[in-house]
Parts: structure tokens; C-alpha cells; sequence
């Protein structure tokens, strides 16, 4: 998330209260929650997220356009191209059409 490649989280998931604080007592002792610091770099990368984002979506249909059209390639896989198998399907699909691939 925080897109700089400094900070490595994760997240567990339980399904029930008494494993979430076993979980919490165990990760507490071990000292494993994420540093202040390691939270201010992750927020830091989270307020640019949507431009980089844009720019990722703007940067890959540039890309599949320009292979598409190369006469050396004879195929390109990517759903935001009208000529993908899977465009219509990706054009319903909310999260390819809010991150910009469509």
C-alpha cells in the first residue's frame, strides 16, 4: 500500500473471539505490531495510492495499445482492449472500471 517497497505488514483474520485475542497476546509478546514509524511510512504511501493508481492503469493501456498495434505482435492479453475476448465482461466489472483499465 504504501508503494515505496519499506514496510512489510500483513493482516490475520480469525473467525472467533478467543483465537483474535490469543493471536493479539501472542503477537504482543513478540513485539511484531508495526513500529510508529513503519505506520507513518505506510500512511505516507496511502495518500498518493489514487495517483498511483492512475498513473498504473493510464501506463499499462499505453503499453497494451502500442503492442497491439506493433506488427511484430501477434497477440496481446489485456481486458481494457476492445479486441480482448473478456472486454465486455471487464467493462461490467466495478473495480476495472473504477481503477481506470476500462
Amino acid at each position: 500500500m504504501n508503494g515505496h517497497c519499506d514496510v512489510i505488514g500483513g493482516a490475520i483474520v480469525t473467525t472467533t473471539e478467543k483465537l483474535s485475542k490469543e493471536i493479539q497476546f501472542l503477537l504482543n509478546g513478540m513485539d511484531t505490531n508495526a513500529s510508529p514509524f513503519d505506520s507513518w511510512l505506510v500512511l505516507s504511501g496511502i495518500k498518493t495510492l489514487p495517483v498511483r493508481m492512475d498513473r498504473h492503469a493510464e501506463s499499462s493501456m499505453k503499453i497494451a495499445r502500442y503492442l497491439d498495434e506493433h506488427p511484430r505482435v501477434k497477440e496481446v492479453f489485456y481486458p481494457g482492449l476492445p479486441s480482448h475476448p473478456g472486454h465486455e465482461i471487464a467493462k461490467k466489472n466495478r473495480w476495472m472500471r473504477w481503477s481506470g483499465f476500462i
